[in-house]
Order: C-alpha cells, then sequence, then structure tokens
C-alpha cells in the first residue's frame, strides 16, 4: 500500500487504487454500453479520509449520461480485499458503500466520499446494462483542513490542496503498458486490480527500457503477480521490482530511469498509475494504453 500523506516532508500516496481503467492521462472515458449486457469500469483509486490532524483525501464520482435514453447504474466501492466498504456520506450507520441511480439523457450523477469516516484506501466499480454511452471519472484530492463529515473538498479554497488528479475510468482488458519514471524525485506507483469476484488473475510484469528491451537495474525486471478476486494492490513499481529479488542486500533505486512497463493476463484487470513527486508527495496521473482488450 502506498500512501500519499502524512507531514510535508513526507507525504506520500496511499492512493492507487487504484488508479485507472483504459486510461488516457486526466482525460474521462466516454464508454459506449453493449445491448443487453451488464456493462461495466473501474474507478481504480479511490482514497477518503483523514492522514494526519489537518491533512485528509477525498475522492469525488462524476457520471454523465451522454446517449438520448435513460441509463441505470450502479458504483459500488470496494476496499483493497475487496470487501465492500462504506464511504458516502450518510446519516444511517454504517455509512453505504454502494449507490444505484437512473440517468435521463445529459444528465450528471455527482457523488462524494465523506472525509469524517476511517481511512479508505480502495477501488470502486461502476456497472450499467444497455448500449447507452455515459462518460466516467473521478478526482482525488489531498486538502490541508481538517475533515468534516459531508463537506465537499471542491468547496475549499486552492491554498488548502495540497495536490489533486482526474483519474479516468478503465475498462478492464488483458494487457496495458504505461510510461515510468524512477529518480529520487519521481517515481511511478502502480494499481493493479481484479475486478472478477470468482477468479484470480496472474499478471505478468515486464519493465523496459528507452530502447524497448528488458531494463538493467539490478532486480528483477520480469515477474508475475497474482491477485485474489476482486483484489487491488498498490505499490510503488520499484517496490514491486524489489519485492522479487532473491538479494538480502537492499539495492537502492536508480539515480535516473526513464522506460515503460507492460502488464498483461489470460484474463481480464485493470491497471492505474500516477508519478508521484518528492518531498512534497504531490501526485499527477500516468496515461495507460489498453492494448489486448
Amino acid at each position: 500500500m502506498i500512501v500519499f500523506g502524512m507531514s510535508k516532508a513526507t507525504r506520500r500516496v496511499v492512493v492507487m487504487a487504484a488508479l485507472s481503467l483504459v486510461s488516457w492521462g486526466a482525460i474521462p472515458l466516454v464508454v459506449q454500453g453493449q445491448n443487453s449486457m451488464l456493462n461495466e469500469v473501474v474507478l481504480p483509486i479511490v482514497v477518503n479520509g483523514a492522514v494526519a490532524e489537518k491533512e485528509y483525501y477525498q475522492t469525488i464520482f462524476t457520471v454523465l449520461n451522454t446517449s438520448p435514453q435513460d441509463v441505470a447504474a450502479t458504483l459500488q466501492i470496494y476496499n483493497n480485499a475487496g470487501l465492500p466498504t462504506g464511504a458516502f456520506c450518510s446519516p444511517i450507520a454504517p455509512p453505504p458503500s454502494s449507490s444505484t441511480f437512473t440517468l435521463s439523457s445529459n444528465q450528471q450523477y455527482f457523488q462524494f466520499t465523506s472525509a469524517d469516516l476511517p481511512f479508505l484506501d480502495g477501488w470502486a466499480r461502476l456497472t450499467w446494462e444497455g448500449p447507452q454511452s455515459i462518460l466516467v471519472s473521478q478526482e482525488l484530492t489531498l486538502a490541508a483542513a481538517v475533515p468534516s463529515p459531508c463537506k465537499l473538498v471542491c468547496n475549499l479554497p486552492s491554498t488548502q490542496k495540497l495536490s489533486s488528479a482526474q483519474i479516468t475510468a478503465v475498462k478492464p482488458a488483458r494487457e496495458f503498458k504505461l510510461p515510468v519514471t524512477i529518480n529520487q524525485y519521481r517515481q511511478t506507483a502502480v494499481a493493479l486490480i481484479n475486478p472478477s469476484s470468482t477468479d484470480a488473475a496472474t499478471v505478468g510484469v515486464s519493465i523496459l527500457d528507452q530502447s524497448g528491451k528488458s531494463a538493467q537495474l539490478g532486480v528483477p525486471v520480469q515477474f508475475t503477480v497474482v491477485l485474489h478476486p476482486l483484489e487491488r494492490i498498490s505499490k510503488f513499481l520499484w517496490q514491486m521490482a524489489l519485492e522479487q529479488s532473491p538479494l538480502t542486500v537492499l539495492v537502492n533505486p536508480p539515480d535516473s530511469f526513464q522506460g515503460s512497463v507492460i502488464f498483461s493476463s489470460a484474463s481480464p484487470f485493470v491497471v492505474s498509475a500516477l508519478h508521484i513527486m518528492y518531498p512534497e508527495g504531490k501526485f499527477v496521473p500516468v496515461p495507460a494504453l489498453s492494448t489486448s482488450p
């Protein structure tokens, strides 16, 4: 798990749960549904709650019905272990972990997590049935304020927003490619999600240098990661590689590495990523391309 924040000097991202699906940077994903089929997209990074006395995360969800027909949808939030987890503002206890809504043509669904609830690092799934096309995105913000129940972070001045990123929804696929940076001040953090509720997913990881060949980093650059049903794993890519090393001696990250990584699996899964920038722990989304649906 990656933690985006704590103090200003060590702020990190517990984020990535995510990170997005067929993500193209901060561009929202327009999804065309299929007739008589249950459609789904994954919102890969859902983080909510306090990480310090006056620092907290909040996630905002936006769904726009761009089709002329009505669309009925359900948004379900999970923690990293795949368990439904309450995150929305509600007068009832425990707080709900899902929201079901119907949107007419051009109508928008806008919902946000309540920062006063217990800390959450996880992901969300949006499902709907029919051919309707919808525009899906989420916004992740780290705020410098005391968490309050049902308070929207958008209503805070920019001086109280330490970092913020628009993260697009992602359609599960069998292969993703994305750029990688590893140096003293920037590292790529990755979220892997298995949307299946019944089957495990084995994801192959291959780290390449700028020439497209296997990177020489002193740690394994080709390995596999097993995701249990509905599980989400979020780590720095360097940490993933380091954990595969048989060496007992700690290997330092490279001074400056620029390359790419390929994630692949026989079953559909989701990848999303952020670049975490030090020393403040600010974050920006990383574009990822789905190359095998």
